[in-house]
């Protein structure tokens, strides 16, 4: 996975063969993400590289090529239409752009054996980089409604189902065909210190169980574990590796991308999804708990938390309820060019708690997508 070269963009405007770059003066240039003064397929692969966890860049900013305040799919495909010839596409660079760095610091890893009978057992790995932050802590399996039910049924068969052995279950999402999101507390329970017996199960747009795979491996960042009262928000996130492949050509799978602070400052404009599978079933559907999928659309809240340091974390009005935590947390993307819709819905997020007022998800940082993407420790 290291150096796997993959294209994000699933369906391009034009071959790259045909692409013919574009330079342009420094006045009418936008935003050039490899920094060569001329946008081409070399930009594309920069963007893509990047999220996918192989590059670690001293400046994002250029790398939201179309300045909506959310590096994604979408920046690289729009780099393909502008190289094709809309110039439309995307505005012209901001003299005054700001510069927005990741704050590279080393972050350890506990990664379980799910063949192990020791629930307790792990080893150690450190990843670079990653980003440190104070965190808040909150009662996990909390997500609250907020005002009316808004929760729609969702047949996106990527957002699959924690199934625990006692019966329980929560969320997560596929990255890749052995790669699972989800939150550390729906694999690991902090007050017994140990990992949690499961398997993910793909359910269908019937609501049947159309694809069980179990775990092979664990991973969760260790300050999850370890860190103060135990449930560290901040480091609520895992990655489950599975014993075999779950199927992205017949159920899809989500790809990661990162909000800027631009995005998350414009409160009560920019909209956000969370889907899962809550513990009892909203009005106006039948059926039966944890074998429905619901997403919700809400808002995002600037106020980081309940502690204006802590932006790893965001807050948000969509609706969940426990047996939602560790599904995606993504925003809908879309532009129309030589005559073709696009459309992405990159994860910017992952759902966990709520805070009294908010529903609360760890927000996906450059450390996440080495975690998720460039991982040399996964198997």
């Amino acid at each position: 996975m290291k150096n796997k070269i993959i294209s994000i963009i699933s369906t391009s405007i034009i071959s790259v063969s045909c692409l013919v770059s574009t330079s342009l003066s420094a006045k009418a240039l936008p935003r050039d993400p490899n920094g060569d003064g001329i946008i081409s397929i070399a930009d594309y692969v920069t963007i893509a590289e990047y999220l996918i966890g192989n590059d670690l860049p001293t400046n994002l900013t250029p790398y939201d090529f179309d300045q909506n305040g959310i590096i994604s799919e979408m920046d690289a495909e729009k780099v393909l239409i502008y190289d094709a010839g809309d110039h439309s596409i995307v505005p012209n660079a901001g003299a005054n752009d700001p510069v927005v760095s990741p704050n590279a610091s080393a972050l350890g890893y506990f990664k379980h054996d799910c063949a192990s009978t020791d629930n307790q057992s792990y080893s150690y790995y450190a990843l670079y980089p990653s980003m440190m932050f104070n965190s808040v802590k909150d009662e996990q399996e909390t997500d609250i409604i907020i005002g009316n039910n808004d929760m729609v049924k969702d047949n996106d068969t990527s957002v699959v189902k924690i199934a625990y052995n006692d019966g329980g279950w929560g969320s997560g999402f596929i990255l890749d065909d052995r790669i699972i999101a989800t939150a550390a507390h729906c694999v690991y329970n902090c007050n017994t210190d140990e990992f949690l017996n499961f398997t993910v199960q793909v359910i269908g747009t019937t609501n049947t169980v159309v694809k069980t795979v179990t775990p092979k491996y664990i991973h969760i960042p260790s300050l999850f574990a370890t860190n103060n009262s135990n449930n560290d928000y901040a480091y609520d996130y895992a990655l489950i590796y599975l014993n075999e492949d779950i199927g992205v050509s017949n159920y899809g799978a989500k790809q990661l991308g990162i909000a800027l602070n631009t995005y998350i400052d414009n409160e009560y404009n920019n909209q956000v999804t969370v889907s899962g599978f809550p513990a009892s079933i909203p009005s106006g559907y039948s059926g039966i708990a944890g074998m429905m999928r619901f997403y919700a659309n809400g808002f995002l809240h600037t106020t980081y938390a309940t502690n204006p340091s802590d932006t790893n974390l965001l807050l948000y009005s969509a609706d969940m309820l426990p047996g939602d935590s560790g599904g995606p947390v993504y925003v809908n993307e879309a532009t129309t060019a030589f005559g073709s819709n696009y459309s992405f819905k990159p994860v910017i997020g992952i759902n966990t708690c709520e805070t009294t007022t908010y529903n609360q998800g760890v927000r996906v940082n450059t450390a996440m997508l080495i975690f998720y993407y460039n991982n040399i420790h996964v198997n």
